[in-house]
């Protein structure tokens, strides 16, 4: 669970404490207030708020009881291309057919990548969480930062990061230094596994 999910649970938790005490004390104050239930009915006062007390501490209860929130995970990649902030919406991870895994950045809720953008590609890729150096070759681990259909600038240096490992999901960090000297800096990624 997520650290906010934690705290918030922790305050609902603390809240509904704090309703239940309130209560407590306005029931004990009643019963013990002998001006007030000083009749002949007073057995039948008390049984009745025994019984609003139960049903108000049930209704506090399960008011503080929420349904977890069934969407899956958020597939991203973000991070800083020279000094652009790029931020996009969508990243899905596929394998490039050779046994390696490419990690594409896509723009917003599409399927396919739209410039700029960058792509990672682990040739020596095996399956499992690690670190992946680049270089420019292109024929062992690399990233692009596609600035257009027709320009692209290669990595020289750099590395991915890949932290976790599942049959829907691959996450990471990433950052390079382009051949050119642009510098692609605090990447990060949860990608989709096609």
């Amino acid at each position: 669970m997520t650290q906010w999910k934690v705290a918030l649970n922790q305050e609902r938790t603390k809240n509904l404490d704090n309703q239940i005490y309130i209560w407590y004390r306005i029931i004990i104050w009643l019963f013990n207030d002998k001006q007030y239930l000083h009749t002949k009915n007073t057995q039948i006062m008390k049984k009745i708020l025994t019984i609003a007390a139960i049903a108000m501490i049930g209704l506090l209860t399960f008011a503080g009881c929420s349904k977890k929130s069934s969407s899956g995970p958020s597939y991203y990649m973000k991070a800083t291309l020279g000094s652009s902030a790029y931020n996009a919406g969508n990243c899905i991870a596929s394998s490039n057919g050779a046994g390696g895994l490419t990690i594409t950045g896509l723009g917003g809720s599409s399927t396919s990548p739209t410039p700029p953008y960058v792509s990672v590609e682990i040739v020596t890729w095996s399956n499992a969480a690690g670190t992946f150096n680049f270089d420019s070759t292109m024929t062992t681990n690399f990233a692009q930062y596609i600035l257009s259909d027709t320009t692209s600038k290669i990595s020289k240096s750099g590395s991915v990061i890949v932290n976790t490992v599942s049959s829907t999901v691959v996450t990471g960090t990433f950052t390079f230094t382009c051949t050119d000297g642009t510098v692609v800096s605090g990447g990060t990624f949860s990608a989709k596994v096609l």
